[in-house]
């Protein structure tokens, strides 16, 4: 299970995904979810807390910023699937051409050689 720990609202939270989470997220997003869609991402970020105060209307409210919230999420759910050995060069691949990274070189400027 992959565990990273996010902080919203002053308050340190575990983020783990689990199997169970991780089917859920498929079941609901497909395989290529836009994280930068707050109502996705706060959806991610409830099944990953596991709390039950920490429902996705209270993270949307509270805003928390976006980019080190995905950031966090996305490094839970590597974790969740490689361990501790990381990625090996075909997922890193595969995984670079989702919605995410794509938004993420729009907004830096980069190109696909950098």
């Amino acid at each position: 299970m992959g565990v990273k720990y996010v902080t919203i609202d002053g308050e340190r939270l575990e983020l783990r995904f689990t199997w169970k989470a991780l089917a859920t997220i498929e079941q609901e997003f497909g395989d290529n979810p836009n994280l930068f869609d707050a109502s996705v991402l706060a959806r991610f970020l409830e099944l990953g807390i596991k709390r039950p105060e920490w429902t996705a209307d209270r993270i949307t409210a509270l805003s928390p910023p976006m980019l080190p919230m995905v950031k966090a999420v996305q490094e839970a759910i590597q974790f969740a699937y490689f361990g501790n050995e990381g990625q090996t060069g075909n997922e890193a691949e595969k995984k670079s051409r989702r919605r995410a990274d794509g938004w993420l070189r729009r907004m830096f400027g980069l190109s696909e050689q950098d």
